[in-house]
């Protein structure tokens, strides 16, 4: 039995879906496999969750804020929010900020959190370990920097940083 046609003679777009999707699958579990040399057992995926860490949650805007860096862009708190919680929730970004912030300044890398700020005056907030006079020269050094040239943190390695900090 062939694939599912639709009146046209084309495969039909669910049938189209399913062999994409499983294409996916199948490619991440082998290119995930490949990586690490693993024959035997797949690694599966995860998903952020309303209960992810402080530092989970900061390498996921981790992810974000190096592809707005990378396009020369600034965020909103509330902006990041949404992308992270699927809402406005700005209010719980300062302590997950402050994670990636604390790693930029351990490894001698640009301020990341300095691209994201407030919607009303355009700067980054106040907790930002960074003084008002270098923030412009702060945020052309962020976007100078090639992001996709560094390994992004793992969750264990930014809780590290911010643990040595209180």
């Amino acid at each position: 039995m062939g694939p599912t046609k639709c009146s046209s003679g084309q495969p039909s777009h669910q049938f189209a879906s399913i062999v994409h999707l499983t294409r996916r699958r199948l490619n991440i579990a082998l290119g995930v496999n490949l990586l690490f040399g693993n024959t035997k057992e797949t690694v599966t995926m995860k998903r952020f969750n309303p209960t992810s860490t402080h530092p989970r949650r900061a390498a996921q805007a981790w992810q974000i804020l190096v592809s707005a860096a990378m396009n020369r862009q600034t965020t909103t708190y509330r902006g990041l929010s949404v992308l992270m919680y699927g809402r406005p929730a700005q209010g719980v970004l300062d302590r997950i900020l402050g994670h990636i912030a604390y790693f930029c300044l351990d490894n001698d890398l640009p301020v990341l959190t300095c691209i994201v700020v407030n919607q009303i005056t355009g700067l980054p907030g106040a907790d930002i370990p960074l003084s008002p006079r270098l923030q412009n020269s702060e945020r052309e050094r962020v976007f100078a920097e090639n992001w996709y040239d560094i390994q992004p943190p793992t969750a264990k390695q930014l809780r590290a940083v911010q643990s040595a900090r209180l």
